[in-house]
């Protein structure tokens, strides 16, 4: 049970900095150029940090995690 609750906790620790995809914070890449309702830097950060989580998961999420969380999916 402590095993799956810590899974659980690293993989929402880990992926919670994505979630900044959806915020609005800062300003405006475009500001310079008068465009208010451009991309921010906070979503620009955030799409980067999610590629490269795309392309290295391997190396953030240790093999126990990916198991157990696999496990749970696959029993409900």
């Amino acid at each position: 049970m402590k095993k799956r609750i810590f899974a659980l906790a690293w993989c929402l620790v880990l992926f919670l900095p994505c979630l900044m995809i959806f915020s609005e914070g800062g300003f405006s890449m475009l500001g310079f150029m008068g465009i208010d309702d451009g991309p921010y830097l906070v979503n620009l950060i955030g799409m980067l940090y999610s590629a490269f989580l795309l392309r290295f998961h391997r190396l953030v999420v240790p093999g126990w995690v990916r198991d157990t969380v696999e496990e749970m999916v696959r029993d409900e």
